[in-house]
């Protein structure tokens, strides 16, 4: 039997991450949830997750400063992120440069 992947939410919004549920509800995985990039960091680092859909503006520490964690990290520098939410145009250009330095499509 297979095992279900697992995708991991972060968002600090709690509409946020339950409008992310709501469109994955009919996904077969399990989907588990940070509030912030530290506990992402730490739940990605314990239970290996198949896709980390990522908020980019986060407090302490944003989406960005995640990946770059996990990119910097052995143990983690093969996750899959995105991020979600509504980037603003300055973001979006951001995005688009991080996802080039570290080839991800945009």
């Amino acid at each position: 039997m297979m095992k279900r992947a697992k995708i991991l939410i972060v968002d600090d919004n709690p509409s946020n991450r339950f409008a992310i549920r709501t469109i994955l509800k009919g996904v077969d995985a399990d989907l588990h949830e940070a509030s912030n990039g530290f506990d992402a960091l730490s739940m990605v680092i314990e239970t290996g997750y198949a896709l980390i859909l990522l908020d980019v503006q986060m407090p302490e520490m944003d989406g960005y400063e995640v990946c770059e964690q996990l990119r910097a990290d052995a143990r983690t520098v093969h996750a899959r992120d995105f991020f979600n939410g509504c980037l603003q145009r300055k973001q979006r250009q951001n995005a688009r440069l991080y996802g080039r330095r570290n080839r991800l499509s945009d």
